[in-house]
C-alpha cells in the first residue's frame, strides 16, 4: 500500500492542476471489490442515461429558431477573407453550442465508454433516438457504469452553463482605462450609464445585440447589348445601416471569463441622386466603425469596449459554472481525467483587408446583402478545438509513453497508468508524470492579456514638437504638450491576447459613377455606367507578441486620410451631356516596429496631407 500511495500522490502533484472532484472520487471508492481486467462473470447492469445538450440529434428532431446573426463585421461586410480553421485558434465566428460535439446519441456513449472502459468489459449502447431523442440505454459492469455517470456529469456540466452579459454605454467623455474593471468597479461604472441591453447564453455562443435598418436603393444599370438594340436593366440594392454589438465567453481553468467579441455601426450619412445615360442613381455615403474586443477577467467583472470617444461601452460577464478538469482514480493505478485546456488557444476575430490603400477601385460595388445569417447547426468551437490541440502536443511530448490522450467532446481526457506493483518503475512514472504536468500547466494557464492605447494628430511642421516624440519615446511631459496643442484625431484603447491581430476601423464610403463602359454587339451599343467606391478615414492593426522580462514585440500599421473627400463632376461624352465624378483624397500610412514593457509609450511621425504639409505624429502606449 505504501507503492499505491507514494503513486497517488505523485499523480496528485503532476495533476495538481487537475482540481480533483471529491464527490466523484467517494463514489468510486465505495465500491467494496478491486477490478478484476478480464472478469468474465461481473454482472451486466442495464441503465439509461439523459444526454440532453450533448449531440446533434436533438437538435434535428427537436426544431428550434436560429439565432440573431451578426451582418456588420468586416468578413461579411467585405467579404470572407479568413477560411482556414485552426485547431489552436479560438473565433467567435467558428464558436457554437459547445457540449454538441457529437453527431448522435449513440456517439455520445461510444466515445465516453471508449474513455472509461479501462478493463475491456463487454458493452452495448442502445439509441432509442426516434421514441425517447434524449435517452440511451447502456448495458455494461458495474465499474463501467460508475465511470460513465463520472463523465457524463462533466459533460452536462458544459451543456448546462450559462453565460450572462450586461452591456451599458458609458457617459460621454469617460476613459477607457486599462480596458478591465473590477466587480466594484463594474457596478459603480454601470449606475452612470445607460443599459443598452442584456445577454444570455451558452458557453462560447455569438450573442447579438442589434438593431438594423434596412432600405432599398437604385444602385446602378447592368446593359444588355442584343442585336440591334440595347437595354439598360435597373439594379436595385439592399443597404442596412445600424449597429451591432456582438459577444461570447468560455470558461478558463481557472475559472475567469475569456470574452471576445466586437462592436460595429454604419451610418446612412447621405444619398445622393446623380443622373446618368441610363438614367437616375443613388449612391450612399455612409460611416463605418468596428472595434473588436478580446479581454480575460474575473467573473461578474467588467471590460471596456472603446469604440471612440463618445461611444465606449461597459460589458459585464459572468457564468453560472467553473469548468475546471476532474479526476477519478481506481484501485489499480489507473487515473482518468477530464482537463479544460482552453487556455492553450489562441485568439483569433474576424478581419478584413487593408483598406486604406490609394488604388483600392471598390467596396460596396456588388452591393450588400441584407439576409440575416441564422445558427443552424453548431460546430466544434474553442472547447473541442483545444483538447484536440492539446492531444496532438502532448501524444509527441517526453512522458507520453505512460498516458494515452483522448478528445472526450469538449474535454481532454487523459489516462494514466500508475505501476504500483514495481517500486523502481514507480519512480520513471512520477519523473514522466512531472513532465507532463509541466506541459499542462504551460496549457492550463490563463493567457497573456495586453492593452494598447493608440493615440494620433495632425499638426502643422511649424509647430514645435517635444523633443521626447521626436525621438519615439514621449515621455508624461511629452504628452501634456501634444495634449495641448489640439485633440486628437484617433484615440483608441483596445485590449488583446499575445499574438492576436487586432484590426479596428473608422471609415468614410462614397459610391460614385467613375466611368463608363462601353457595351457593342451587331449593330448595336450602348454606355454602362461604372459604379465605384472611395474609402477614406482611419484604419489601425496591431500584434504584441510576449518577450521576456515583461517586454512585448509591438508592430502595428496605421492609415489615414485627411482633407476633403468630395467629389468633382466632370462633364462625359460627345454631348458632354452626362458626368463621372472624380475624387482626390489625401492618405498617410504609418508603420511602428518596437520593445514596449507594461506603461511604456513608442512614438513616430509621418508626413502628412494638405497643400501645406501636415505631419501626423502617432503615439502607442502600453497600459498599466
Amino acid at each position: 500500500m505504501k507503492v499505491f500511495r507514494i503513486a497517488a500522490l505523485a499523480w496528485a502533484a503532476a495533476a495538481g492542476l487537475f482540481l480533483f472532484s471529491l464527490n466523484y472520487q467517494a463514489q468510486e471508492g465505495e465500491a467494496a471489490a478491486p477490478e478484476a481486467p478480464g472478469d468474465a462473470q461481473a454482472a451486466i447492469i442495464e441503465r439509461s442515461y439523459d444526454v440532453r445538450g450533448l449531440s446533434r440529434t436533438e437538435l434535428e428532431v427537436q426544431p428550434a429558431n436560429g439565432g440573431i446573426g451578426d451582418v456588420l463585421a468586416p468578413d461579411h461586410l467585405f467579404g470572407n477573407l479568413v477560411t482556414d480553421h485552426e485547431l489552436d485558434a479560438w473565433t467567435l465566428r467558428d464558436s457554437g453550442d459547445e457540449a454538441r460535439c457529437w453527431d448522435s446519441n449513440g456517439d455520445v456513449l461510444h466515445s465516453l465508454i471508449d474513455f472509461c472502459n479501462i478493463n475491456g468489459d463487454a458493452y452495448e449502447v442502445v439509441s432509442r433516438e426516434r421514441g425517447n431523442p434524449v435517452q440511451v440505454v447502456v448495458r455494461t459492469t458495474e465499474e463501467v457504469h460508475k465511470r460513465l455517470a463520472w463523465g457524463l456529469e462533466a459533460l452536462r456540466e458544459v451543456a448546462r452553463a450559462r453565460v450572462s452579459l450586461q452591456v451599458y454605454r458609458l457617459p460621454a467623455g469617460s476613459e477607457a482605462g486599462s480596458g478591465v474593471l473590477t466587480a466594484a468597479q463594474a457596478a459603480a461604472a454601470a449606475k452612470t450609464a445607460r443599459l443598452v441591453g442584456t445577454l444570455r447564453g451558452g458557453l462560447a455562443e455569438r450573442m447579438v445585440l442589434q438593431r438594423v435598418q434596412h432600405q432599398s436603393y437604385l444602385a446602378d444599370y447592368q446593359m444588355s447589348v442584343a442585336t440591334g438594340s440595347a437595354v439598360a436593366q435597373s439594379d436595385v440594392r439592399n443597404l442596412r445601416t445600424g449597429e451591432e454589438i456582438v459577444a461570447g465567453a468560455i470558461v478558463l481553468p481557472d475559472g475567469k471569463l475569456w470574452i471576445q467579441g466586437w462592436h460595429a455601426s454604419m451610418r446612412l450619412a447621405e444619398m445622393q441622386q446623380f443622373e446618368t445615360n441610363c438614367g437616375r442613381v443613388e449612391l450612399p455615403r455612409v460611416s463605418y466603425s468596428y472595434t473588436p474586443l478580446a479581454s480575460v477577467l474575473p467573473r461578474a467583472c467588467g471590460t471596456v469596449l472603446d469604440a471612440g470617444p463618445g461611444n465606449r461601452f461597459l460589458v459585464i460577464a459572468d457564468c453560472d459554472a467553473a469548468i475546471s478538469g476532474r479526476t477519478l482514480k481506481s484501485n489499480t493505478g489507473t487515473t482518468l481525467s477530464l482537463m479544460n485546456v482552453t487556455g492553450c488557444l489562441r485568439g483569433m476575430a474576424p478581419v478584413t483587408a487593408w483598406l486604406m490603400t490609394p488604388n483600392r477601385m471598390e467596396v460596396m460595388g456588388d452591393g450588400i446583402s441584407f439576409d440575416q445569417v441564422f445558427v443552424e447547426q453548431p460546430i466544434d468551437g474553442p472547447y473541442n478545438d483545444a483538447a484536440a490541440f492539446m492531444k496532438e502536443y502532448l501524444e509527441g511530448r517526453p512522458g507520453s509513453d505512460w498516458f494515452q490522450f483522448q478528445v472526450v467532446g469538449p474535454f481532454l481526457g487523459i489516462r494514466g497508468f500508475a505501476p504500483v506493483d514495481n517500486e523502481e518503475l514507480m519512480k520513471e512514472f512520477n519523473i514522466q508524470a512531472a513532465l507532463v504536468a509541466r506541459d499542462l500547466e504551460k496549457a492550463l494557464s490563463e493567457p497573456a492579456q495586453i492593452t494598447i492605447r493608440v493615440r494620433a494628430w495632425v499638426v502643422s511642421p511649424d509647430e514645435g514638437l517635444p523633443a521626447g516624440v521626436v525621438d519615439g519615446a514621449p515621455s508624461e511631459r511629452d504628452m501634456a504638450a501634444m495634449a495641448a496643442l489640439r485633440l486628437p484625431v484617433l484615440d483608441r484603447t483596445t485590449t488583446a491576447l499575445g499574438g492576436q491581430r487586432m484590426d479596428f476601423l473608422d471609415l468614410g464610403m462614397a459610391a460614385h459613377v467613375r466611368d463608363y463602359q462601353t457595351m457593342v454587339a451587331q449593330q448595336a451599343a450602348g454606355m454602362d455606367p461604372v459604379i465605384g467606391t472611395l474609402v477614406t478615414g482611419k484604419q489601425v492593426r496591431w500584434n504584441a507578441r510576449s518577450l521576456e522580462q515583461g517586454l512585448v514585440r509591438f508592430e502595428l500599421r496605421a492609415a489615414l486620410t485627411v482633407g476633403d473627400d468630395k467629389f468633382e463632376n466632370i462633364p462625359w461624352g460627345e454631348e458632354r451631356k452626362w458626368s463621372v465624378q472624380r475624387s482626390r483624397s489625401d492618405l498617410s500610412q504609418l508603420e511602428l516596429i518596437t520593445e514596449l514593457a507594461v506603461g511604456g509609450r513608442s512614438a513616430t511621425v509621418s508626413p502628412g496631407a494638405g497643400a501645406e504639409g501636415s505631419l501626423i505624429v502617432l503615439v502607442a502606449e502600453r497600459v498599466k
